[in-house]
């Protein structure tokens, strides 16, 4: 009978540890699954906080030294000579969907990064991401990191597209210029993987819908030495 009774608690207690690894298991493959496909919103209509610093009339290297941090491996401004300057904020860990509410920043969408090695960059498009649909092919962005160092990139294209779910991360979309449908994977795949690269991404506004379509503006290196 003792036997018996042993023999039970330790299968109990392998059941349990099973449980506690699938559980484990599964919060560390949930992130992925959920976000990999998600294309944020960035046109929401919300109230609109205090604008931070504007540095864009500085010098490039002041701009530079205005946002070291030390952090090598963080992005913390985007550069066009004359142009734009803005701060470059980050996601919070939990949150792939997340884009700032503060003009004069854009967002690091890191789900791009660390699923493709590629650089993402969001904004709403009644604040920083208004500015997107100027940027033209053959325009020079600076890409400063935290410790000083600058990488360029030249604007290669945009893309425009409709979303058939405005406010639906996991909307299906249409390219205006194609008339070819994608869902959320698929656009995720097309404007965010392949070669190395950089992608803004903002909303575009029909009439009083602020999220109606995406815009991506999509730039590749360059080596201006």
């Amino acid at each position: 009978m003792k036997k018996n009774y042993l023999s039970q608690i330790e299968s109990s207690t392998k059941i349990i540890l099973i449980m506690i690894f699938v559980l484990l298991l599964s919060l560390l493959i949930a992130p992925l699954s959920i976000h990999a496909n998600e294309i944020p919103v960035t046109g929401f209509e919300t109230q609109v906080s205090a604008n931070q610093t504007n540095a864009a009339l500085l010098p490039l290297d002041s701009f530079v030294e205005f946002l070291i941090n030390g952090n090598e491996e963080q992005i913390v401004g985007i550069y066009i000579d004359d142009v734009f300057a803005q701060k470059v904020v980050q996601q919070p860990e939990s949150d792939a969907a997340y884009v700032s509410p503060f003009n004069n920043q854009i967002t690091d969408f890191g789900m791009v990064s660390k699923l493709t090695g590629n650089i993402g960059m969001l904004a709403h498009n009644y604040l920083s991401g208004e500015h997107f649909s100027d940027f033209a092919p053959g325009d020079i962005i600076h890409v400063v990191y935290g410790n000083g160092d600058v990488e360029n990139f030249v604007v290669d294209r945009l893309e425009s597209y409709q979303a058939l779910s405005p406010h639906n991360v996991y909307s299906d979309f249409v390219n205006l210029d194609t008339n070819q449908k994608y869902n959320a994977t698929q656009l995720f795949e097309t404007v965010y993987g392949g070669s190395y690269h950089l992608t803004f991404q903002t909303c575009i506004r029909s009439g009083d819908e602020y999220s109606w379509g995406r815009l991506f503006v999509i730039a590749t290196p360059v080596d201006l030495q």
